[in-house]
């Protein structure tokens, strides 16, 4: 079985090998070549330790007969299943489609170690990026790897390997890079091979091995951009803190680099034009003024043709930032829009169906006998609808029923009535206390439609370009501060990062507020770095490590933001007129329906009042002569209303006649 080497026994690795070579007996130093079983056997193991997914033997045209034969080696890959090429290694580029593997990336072998083969591999170095295939050279042990590389460029990230074979068979493994284009090549131990059952490999992870830049100094770009990046200068000392700056400080320790600090002529973030030219901090990167930027940049696919990304620090919502309008719109139906109109229908009907059901038990006590029977009747229906109404209201009421029936109909209205106010108080409370403000336009296609112009500091222009066209104008403002300013004085809009609103939402002399939700753009963000950088892969290695760790969610959470959204002072939400007009117009409907009640009921019983005047005036007028003449004026009959307890009856009689009088 194959062993596998931890991170404590690399240590103790060279000591081993060491004592395998000083056991093998030797009278002198020898040229020992690796045989062709030998290198079969070495390439399937580390084609297994790599995943690789294919195999090209490269070999030069003058390839001596004391190297292994590519023909020979191909057919015993081949007796291994491993599908390998043989290739000639002075046209070879592994960029070409042809020789890029379709499931994995591929493992080359350099079978020669002569001058042709040091001189492709110096052309292969300085045309292309040796990254992305797995490279193996195998030496003799004679052959010096710093005399056949020399100062070739072997990126950072690229597994460039050097195997030698000694006198006793082991085969040695040396790991070959350079941390810098300019800096020496750095010689590691990978590894030793002894049999198809004897062989060490690292078991820690690549970034793991090549965890250190040694002081390197990157150049990075970066602007002011609270909570993101703040920067404060003291005594020509740059302090970098904010989220992401925090980070930034962090991966300087953890990788061992030093930052040297470039800022954007236009103070822009940067963004990349239709026609391909580039603003900001991506035009900086564009031109190698720098290899980094550290902001927060939205990953999107115009940008991605101009720079790489690290992994995402964070996904924040671009919106759609407006003015706030100045006065509130008038709405009407605001006390009634905590419940829905079904509700509202089912609440009319059980204070209904309720006042219905309580009159009947009512009715139902007096007239068989229960505790009701000897009270005068005053629940009827519209005595229980009223009662009804004000429990609802949270009003109780003079009078409680004796019947137990009753009271229990009573005590279940008041339990309804108290969870249908508190649902309702606790919507419309909150109605109250947080402004929502319902702006003309609730998506961008209406935006946009009305013509208005939006200033874009951070857009997802193939998005706009491909939804709306030509309908936006597309103007790049250098600086966020700025373009808030231009919100508040003018009829702009401005599309930004969210967490960037909120930063500057004190720092102008309006109310902006964003867009709905419909209308965001949730994009991730990272740094910004130079395409096919050889760091790229570090900087994503310890990222994950800090997130896994949580210290990216200790900087975004309690460090930076906190610190940037300071607490202020506590201030009470005031309610304006206009939130409440609504109420007060209902108010003061029932004072002035009161009134014309009140006005109705006064004429009503005036001239009721009237009528029964007029009657007795009529039977003050009868004159009773015992003996005499009766007179009556008109000579008519008189109605009038008859008193309780009395039967009266006037007839018409004749002129001169006497009136009679029947009690």
């Amino acid at each position: 079985m194959a062993t596998i080497v931890n991170r404590h026994e690399e240590s103790v690795l060279p000591s081993v090998s060491m004592m395998l070579m000083i056991a093998v007996p030797c009278c002198g130093k020898r040229e020992v070549q690796i045989p062709a079983t030998t290198a079969a056997n070495v390439i399937s193991s580390l084609k297994n330790y790599f995943l690789s997914g294919c195999v090209f033997l490269l070999s030069t045209k003058h390839q001596t007969e004391m190297r292994p034969s590519s023909v020979k080696l191909g057919r015993l890959l081949s007796d291994k299943r491993i599908l390998a090429t043989e290739v000639s290694l002075q046209s070879f580029n592994h960029t070409l489609p042809e020789y890029r593997c379709c499931s994995n990336h591929p493992l080359n072998v350099i079978l020669s170690g002569d001058t042709q083969a040091k001189s492709s591999v110096r052309r292969l170095s300085d045309t292309t990026s040796l990254t992305g295939p797995t490279w193996l050279l195998l030496l003799d042990n004679t052959s010096s790897p710093k005399e056949f590389l020399g100062d070739s460029n072997i990126p950072f990230d690229c597994e460039f390997l050097v195997a030698q074979q000694n006198a006793g068979g082991l085969v040695m493994l040396t790991e070959v890079y350079k941390i810098a284009t300019e800096r020496p090549l750095l010689y590691h131990d990978f590894g030793y091979w002894l049999s198809e059952t004897t062989f060490r490999f690292p078991s820690t992870d690549f970034y793991f091995r090549r965890s250190s830049l040694q002081g390197l100094s990157i150049s990075t770009a970066t602007i002011e951009n609270p909570p993101i990046t703040v920067l404060e200068r003291t005594d020509g000392q740059i302090k970098f803190s904010g989220y992401f700056g925090k980070v930034w400080r962090v991966l300087e320790k953890r990788m061992e680099f030093r930052t040297n600090f470039s800022f954007p002529a236009d103070g822009g973030r940067g963004s990349v034009m239709k026609n391909g030219t580039a603003t900001g901090m991506i035009r900086m990167i564009q031109d190698n003024q720098v290899h980094v930027a550290v902001d927060a940049f939205g990953m999107s696919g115009i940008r991605a043709t101009a720079v790489d990304f690290t992994v995402p620090l964070l996904s924040t919502r671009y919106c759609v930032i407006v003015k706030s309008p100045d006065s509130l719109k008038l709405q009407w139906d605001n006390f009634l829009a905590p419940f829905s109109v079904m509700l509202w229908v089912a609440m009319m009907a059980t204070v209904i169906v309720i006042a219905i059901h309580y009159t009947l038990l009512y009715y139902l006590g007096q007239r068989y006998g229960n505790q009701e029977a000897d009270e005068i009747k005053f629940y009827t229906f519209s005595d229980s609808l009223l009662l009804v109404l004000g429990i609802f209201c949270q009003q109780g009421h003079d009078t409680t029923p004796r019947s137990y029936s009753c009271r229990f109909v009573c005590i279940s209205m008041y339990i309804i009535a108290v969870m249908i106010f508190g649902t309702y108080s606790a919507t419309f409370i909150s109605f109250l206390t947080v402004h929502e403000n319902r702006l003309p336009y609730t998506d961008l296609e209406s935006l946009f439609s009305k013509h208005a112009q939006n200033y874009i500091s951070e857009p997802s222009r193939q998005f706009l370009d491909k939804t709306y066209g030509e309908s936006y104008q597309d103007n790049v403002q250098p600086s966020v501060l700025d373009g808030m300013h231009k919100v508040c004085n003018s009829k702009y809009s401005f599309l930004m990062s969210m967490d960037t609103a909120l930063a500057f939402k004190n720092k102008v002399n309006c109310t902006v507020v964003p867009l709905p939700r419909e209308t965001s753009l949730y994009i991730p963000q990272g740094f910004a770095i130079a395409k096919r950088s050889p760091y790229l892969g570090l900087f994503n290695y310890n990222l994950n490590k800090l997130r896994s760790n949580g210290v990216l969610y200790k900087h975004r959470v309690y460090d930076s933001m906190r610190r940037t959204f300071s607490k202020e002072n506590a201030a009470w939400t005031r309610v304006r007129l206009e939130e409440v007009a609504p109420i007060i117009g209902f108010l003061l409907a029932g004072i002035v329906a009161s009134s014309v009640v009140l006005l109705l009921e006064k004429v009503i019983t005036t001239n009721m009042f009237l009528q029964q005047q007029n009657v007795f005036c009529c039977i003050a007028a009868v004159r009773y002569v015992d003996g005499g003449h009766s007179f009556h004026p008109k000579n008519s009959q008189i109605n009038f209303l008859r008193p309780v307890g009395h039967n009266i009856r006037v007839r018409r009689a004749p002129q001169h006649q006497r009136l009679r009088e029947v009690v």
